[in-house]
């Protein structure tokens, strides 16, 4: 990702899995790393992006005009099994995420909702290969 994006590092939850079950933890991380990039990209995308087409923008939330910004959510999962990204290489999806003065985050809140999750779903996944 260039413009802008989100990394979730499994390096600590890596290492409680060397403890349990060293032959299925990188399948455990990598399956893990994966749903939690995919699911911040469609949070950020439905639920912190607006759809306005002619209507005025609502404050503090960004309102997607054209669809642009929403198609260029990617997720990137070339560094798997340590690294998964969100993101978007369009510069102006980085300026309405990161402006001071008029701040409309769509990716940091879809991360945080992600990351409240993300130990319930670590715990199915770890279930469902390990018994």
């Amino acid at each position: 990702m260039t413009a802008v994006g989100a990394t979730i590092d499994a390096s600590a939850f890596e290492r409680a899995l060397k403890m349990s079950s060293p032959r299925k933890s990188p399948e455990i991380v990598r399956e893990l790393l994966t749903q939690l990039a995919l699911r911040n990209a469609a949070i950020s995308a439905s639920k912190h992006m607006k759809r306005g087409g002619k209507q005025p923008p609502v404050p503090g939330i960004l309102t997607s005009r054209t669809g642009t910004g929403r198609r260029s959510i990617r997720v990137n999962l070339s560094g798997l099994p340590r690294v998964a990204e969100t993101g978007s290489d369009l510069i102006y999806m980085a300026f309405h995420e990161l402006n001071a003065k008029r701040p409309r985050p769509w990716l940091k809140p879809g991360q945080d909702e992600v990351l409240r999750i993300a130990p319930q779903l670590a715990l199915s996944i770890w279930e469902r290969h390990v018994g």
